[in-house]
């Protein structure tokens, strides 16, 4: 009976120690990009996702910033992502998009990504901006292409996103 407990306690502890990894946290920005907060989460590959919030010459901006874990790389591609079921999209087409007004919508380094993934003249999220799926899907399925010319992915729960991604983009700045 006392290793039954033993054994049951240690899956326990596991079990809280993954699921603790794929929590969103509220966490303070660095000084120079406008917001006081960030909206993060790691996943259990390593692999982190960020939210957070620009001001930029149209008015508000968000952007998702994907940091892969050490060891992993992107090739020169720009990723993919997708919410759920929706529509696949394509971060090529936001850097594209911002090339053409010389504006930096979407970069891509070694083994960080970050693209544009919502504007508006206001801070306030409406329910039907493309902000919203983020707040309210389930997952975010990203894929890339890694340095070895091979498609990965990488999943992001959304559950718990809503709160720290509206105070990141919507609280106080810096």
């Amino acid at each position: 009976m006392k290793n039954c407990l033993v054994v049951l306690s240690l899956v326990i502890l596991f079990s809280n120690h993954a699921i603790a990894k794929d929590v969103w946290e509220l966490k303070e920005a660095p000084s120079g990009i406008g917001a006081k907060w960030i909206a993060e989460i790691k996943n259990a590959e390593g692999d982190t996702l960020k939210v957070y919030r620009k001001i930029g010459r149209s008015g508000y901006e968000a952007f998702a910033e994907l940091t892969l874990a050490s060891g992993k790389k992107f090739n020169d591609q720009m990723p993919f992502y997708q919410i759920d079921n929706g529509k696949i999209e394509d971060t090529t087409v936001i850097k594209r998009a911002g090339d053409v007004l010389n504006r930096k919508w979407a970069s891509l380094k070694s083994n960080q990504a970050n693209w544009r993934i919502w504007t508006s003249t206001d801070k306030t999220i409406q329910p039907t901006s493309e902000l919203a799926p983020w707040m309210k899907g389930n997952n975010l399925i990203i894929k890339y292409t890694d340095q070895k010319n091979q498609t990965k992915k990488t999943t992001f729960s959304l559950s718990g996103s809503s709160k720290s991604i509206k105070t990141a983009i919507s609280g106080a700045f810096q």
